[in-house]
């Protein structure tokens, strides 16, 4: 991906002192959701975040496996499970989601009552 990756999005902190850090989610609406309060640091204590953008990961992945089959290519998907549990399996999804994406499409076209 050339944006919207956790390589593009990533923040870092270092505390110059000993304090409490909250994690918030900022909606488009304007609300904040507080996910996580009073977490905390010691002073030099470091921390990192990130997130993807959904849209952004769709629309690469839907190019690189249209490449793949303009190409005649063996598609591959490399995860690394252990490091990123909570990620890797909403972006397999994804993959899922795109790769099959005819054949969901008749599915739902044949649930749909």
């Amino acid at each position: 991906m050339k944006s919207g990756d956790f390589h593009h999005n990533e923040k870092t902190f270092c505390s110059s002192k000993s304090t409490n850090v909250s994690i918030e989610l900022f909606l488009k609406s304007g609300d904040v959701i507080v996910l996580k309060k009073n977490i905390s640091l010691l002073d030099g204590e470091i921390i990192d975040t990130s997130f993807m953008s959904k849209n952004k990961l769709k629309k690469f992945l839907k190019s690189e496996i249209q490449s793949c089959k303009n190409l005649n290519l063996l598609l591959s998907l490399h995860m690394k499970a252990t490091m990123m549990k909570i990620s890797d399996p909403i972006i397999f999804g994804y993959v899922i989601e795109i790769y099959f994406a005819d054949l969901f499409k008749n599915i739902i076209k044949c649930l749909v009552i």
